[in-house]
């Protein structure tokens, strides 16, 4: 006799949850043990090496590298955090460099495999032209992410977390704060900016290797 094991969406969206903070802690421990001297620069003017971020900071960062590498389609963490890397050690905005643009837009080539040909296609030169078109403003992400502080959220969204958390066995507290699957998004806050980043663990998908850095072709 077999048994049916049943896990429910709620369930489902918890563990989603606590797998994408699992790649976070590993894509923010890879950064800082292979790019600790890579200077980020902030949207507020300041300059701080990789190694010296405040954890929060480099957190809030990671995600919102991490939203823009899936707006792009990618879906293995390899390709993500290559994604992410490049724009801690050349420029948050890399992607937007002509090359770049062409090989990110090859409907062609499946969008995990774009990031690679960027890896190997673009030279020292091209990094180097896109280290001086940094731009800070990069890091800011876009409006559709941006939402309301948590003291400014709707009582309904409120309720909505209490009624999941009391129903969901298997609700988990951060911080402090309780949080279920259906809820499961997380408002990050810096200043002004405020980003929510909704969890989109891909299925099946193979994990990048932390002790390795991205190999960009020379040339």
């Amino acid at each position: 006799m077999m048994l049916r094991l049943t896990v429910r969406r709620e369930q489902l969206d918890v563990m989603q949850a606590v797998a994408e903070a699992n790649f976070e802690r590993q894509l923010a421990r890879h950064l800082r043990e292979s790019y600790p001297q890579s200077v980020v620069k902030l949207p507020d003017g300041g300059e701080f090496a990789v190694g010296d971020l405040l954890e929060d900071t480099l957190t809030h960062l990671i995600r919102i590298g991490i939203a823009k590498a899936r707006r792009y389609e990618m879906s293995q963490q390899s390709s993500i955090a290559s994604f992410v890397a490049l724009m801690f050690d050349v420029a948050p905005n890399f992607d937007e460099h002509r090359l770049c643009e062409v090989l990110f837009g090859d409907e062609e080539k499946p969008p995990d495999a774009r990031m690679e040909d960027i890896l190997t296609v673009l030279t020292e030169k091209n990094w180097e032209a896109i280290r001086n078109d940094y731009d800070a403003q990069a890091w800011v992400p876009p409006a559709e992410e941006t939402v309301e502080t948590a003291s400014e959220a709707e009582p309904s969204e409120k309720k909505e977390k209490a009624n999941a958390a009391a129903a969901d066995p298997m609700a988990k507290t951060i911080s402090g704060k309780t949080m279920s699957g259906k809820t499961m998004s997380r408002t990050m806050a810096r200043k002004s900016q405020t980003v929510k980043i909704q969890p989109e663990m891909p299925r099946e998908q193979p994990e990048f290797d932390e002790t390795k850095k991205i190999d960009r072709k020379e040339q």
